[in-house]
């Protein structure tokens, strides 16, 4: 079943996130604590490590784009479960 990554609190005073850098490409492997993407936080720069090992099979935003507190930015299927093609 695939995963939804939400996007975290990552910063005290704001909800909203910029994307800054995909590190990973659709249907790469992301490993469990491997950094997916960066955002971009009150002039900082601030990883956004994956919680699961999986493939990278949907990003719901593009790098420039803005993201909210709790909304899925991507989604991850499990290994087994993952078909190229």
């Amino acid at each position: 079943m695939p995963t939804p990554i939400l996007v975290p609190k990552v910063a005290r005073n704001t909800n909203l996130y910029k994307v800054a850098h995909w590190n990973k490409k659709i249907n790469e492997l992301v490993h469990q604590e491997e950094i997916l993407l960066e955002f971009e936080v009150n002039k900082a720069t601030v990883p956004l490590l994956s919680r699961t090992t999986g493939y990278l099979i949907k990003k719901c935003r593009v790098a420039g784009e803005y993201i909210k507190y709790k909304e899925t930015i991507a989604i991850l299927a499990h290994p087994a479960e993952f078909k190229k093609g």
